[in-house]
């Protein structure tokens, strides 16, 4: 029908973008490597809680999980997959989404398979075995699990973040997030494994790591002006991409993006990201938020929205020129908490113009509704980099 042409359109686009970038590692590949022997498969632990969190719980129907299901090889070469439109109801408000039919005929799960059915009820073109990678070198820990360098088939480096069970939702959020994503400033997915724990999420691997950590590096006093304006103006992008697809990403800061080789930088960590389906949602208090990123209406009526983000994105900025010096210096997390909805602001950076400073105070502009878009974001910080050249 219509709907399965318009789908595989979409679909064929996207491995098109994705094979042009070079993005995606080849999906067959020869031999395998055996299972990693040497304990080297441990559960995912929780970084340290250094940012200042709240836990808090989803209680909205307004942002619902990023759950798109799994698109099959047969669906891209032929749809065999039935692909049906299903009406859900979710307090009172209706919510439509594309999903593969597990029940037809026509979908069938390899024998032998053994997801989680909360993670993984079907066999896609992104589930690999667990043999084929290898953890080779512990990069430090994200918000929801551990990271990793690792080896594909003992060939190929790759990024892998381990899960453990309690965290499932979060895995299944951020791996749905990257397999609808498809940006050269948003992480790439490669791979994922869900069968077994802890389960891995497969991604490029960013040679230099995180950006909090690179800022605070060797190579952090050496940044220029327009060192700093090209790391902000990426992320910015990659975030008006996220905004254009009306994906919260909820976590935004200089620890969850990442860095390679020329200064590429790429948003990653999607385990709170949220499709906005209504104007905001509301959190209570089993989701943790990181307090000295998070706006004011959060803080104080739960409610995020898309300009929660933009808020973040000020204060994202302001760690980048602070060469990753935690916000709010001397200050503890009640007093943030206290102070900025009462109309505290970060003082401007040394190192910042007057330009980028009242840019940050936009993007901190107490009532929601005024602060900028992402896409004009963009168009205000390609202008300060054209009067700078």
């Amino acid at each position: 029908g219509q709907r399965e042409r318009v789908l595989r359109g979409q679909i064929l686009r996207a491995e098109r973008e994705r094979v042009l970038r070079g993005q995606i590692l080849r999906a067959e590949r020869e031999g395998t490597e055996g299972a990693d022997t040497e304990g080297r498969e441990r559960e995912g632990t929780e970084g340290a809680d250094t940012e200042g969190r709240e836990r808090r719980g989803i209680k909205d129907p307004a942002v619902g999980d990023l759950d798109v299901g799994g698109i099959s090889e047969t669906l891209l070469t032929g749809l065999a997959g039935i692909v049906t439109g299903v009406k859900g109801r979710i307090y009172g408000q209706e919510a439509t989404e594309l999903i593969l039919d597990t029940n037809s005929d026509h979908h069938r799960t390899p024998e032998g398979f053994q997801g989680s059915q909360a993670v993984a009820q079907q066999s896609d073109q992104w589930e690999r075995p667990r043999s084929e990678f290898k953890l080779v070198k512990h990069l430090g820990a994200g918000d929801f699990g551990e990271i990793w360098e690792g080896l594909w088939n003992n060939k190929d480096k790759v990024a892998i973040k381990t899960f453990k069970r309690a965290n499932e939702s979060h895995f299944k959020n951020e791996v749905n997030a990257l397999k609808t994503l498809c940006h050269k400033n948003l992480i790439q997915l490669y791979a994922v494994c869900s069968v077994g724990e802890p389960v891995y999420i497969v991604t490029e691997l960013m040679a230099k790591g995180s950006l909090l950590q690179f800022l605070k590096g060797n190579e952090g006093p050496w940044l220029t002006d327009a060192n700093f304006m090209h790391i902000i103006s990426q992320v910015a992008e990659g975030m008006a991409h996220l905004e254009n697809k009306h994906i919260l990403h909820i976590n935004l800061g200089a620890r969850n993006v990442l860095v390679g080789e020329e200064l590429l930088c790429k948003i990653a960590d999607f385990g709170l990201a949220r499709i906005l389906k209504n104007d905001f949602y509301l959190i209570e208090k089993d989701t943790s938020v990181p307090i000295r990123w998070t706006a004011p209406e959060v803080l104080t009526d739960d409610r995020y929205t898309a300009k929660s983000d933009v808020w973040s994105f000020g204060i994202f900025m302001y760690e980048v020129f602070m060469l990753g010096r935690t916000p709010y210096p001397g200050m503890s997390n009640q007093e943030v908490k206290d102070k900025v909805p009462s109309g505290y602001r970060l003082p401007k950076p040394d190192d910042c113009s007057p330009d980028i400073y009242m840019l940050m105070l936009e993007c901190w502009q107490e009532e929601p509704n005024r602060r900028p878009s992402f896409f004009d974001l963009v168009e205000k910080l390609t202008a300060i980099q054209r009067s700078l050249q």
